[in-house]
């Protein structure tokens, strides 16, 4: 299972909106998943990246926290990675989420 960041961030969003709420319940499901060991969960550096970047230390703090604990590191060949990205993007997908797809 490969969740980008912004997933990972939703049950952090304003739950007020139905469609925030409706996707935070299918993240939880998907990590209760992960935690009882039904699914794997794939960490890449595209994750690290992303969480770095985030302003707020408690949310950055957080989800580095839940990735260390329940992500999987498997061995990439970045160069393959690499190609699959500029190939995603090539056909119209941002960088950000080539990446993402390449890594998954």
């Amino acid at each position: 299972m490969y969740l980008d960041v912004c997933a990972l961030c939703r049950p952090l969003d304003d739950q007020r909106q139905i469609r925030i709420h409706l996707e935070t319940r299918a993240v939880e499901l998907i990590l209760t998943h992960v935690r009882r060991d039904h699914i794997k969960m794939v960490v890449s550096a595209a994750h690290t990246i992303e969480i770095e970047a985030i302003d707020d230390l408690e949310e950055r703090t957080n989800l580095g926290f839940l990735l260390y604990r329940l992500g999987a590191r498997p061995k990439f060949d970045l160069i393959t990675v690499r190609q699959r990205a500029e190939y995603l993007v090539s056909q119209g997908l941002g960088i950000v989420d080539a990446t993402h797809l390449a890594f998954a």
